[in-house]
């Protein structure tokens, strides 16, 4: 698997991972996140034009798993990370956000930042280990 920057053909495919990604948060008693629309097609272009939607892509160069992030007060900030669920637990996530923070050490960010729900049992101690 590799990651490489988003491609306008991947970008369908990123939304079925995200509605997929978001599947598990129903079991947490969030439907609500795993009901949430995934981003429009429009924006995760914006994030492709900009350069900063990058995807972890399987032998078949299909889209596995994908980050967005923007620029936000001299920050890069993760705006989403998505596994399809069918890879987790792989280190893809962590391989993309390595590959954020590595792209915003290069551009001279101060920080790589993101926000989460710490109430999700597998957040506060995934990102603990970041």
């Amino acid at each position: 698997m590799t990651i490489r920057a988003a491609r306008p053909a991947d970008l369908p495919r990123l939304q079925r991972v995200e509605t997929a990604a978001g599947e598990p948060f129903r079991a947490l008693g969030m439907p609500e996140i795993a009901d949430d629309a995934p981003p429009a097609l429009a924006v995760l272009e914006r994030h492709r034009r900009a350069g900063l939607a990058w995807v972890h892509a399987a032998a078949d160069d299909t889209p596995v798993a994908y980050l967005i992030a923007d620029r936000l007060d001299g920050c890069l900030h993760i705006e989403q990370v998505s596994v399809d669920p069918a890879h987790a637990h792989r280190g893809l996530g962590r391989a993309l956000i390595g590959h954020a923070a590595a792209h915003a050490r290069a551009e001279g960010a101060s920080a790589l930042t993101l926000t989460t729900f710490t109430e999700v049992p597998w957040n506060a101690p995934y990102y603990a280990r970041l």
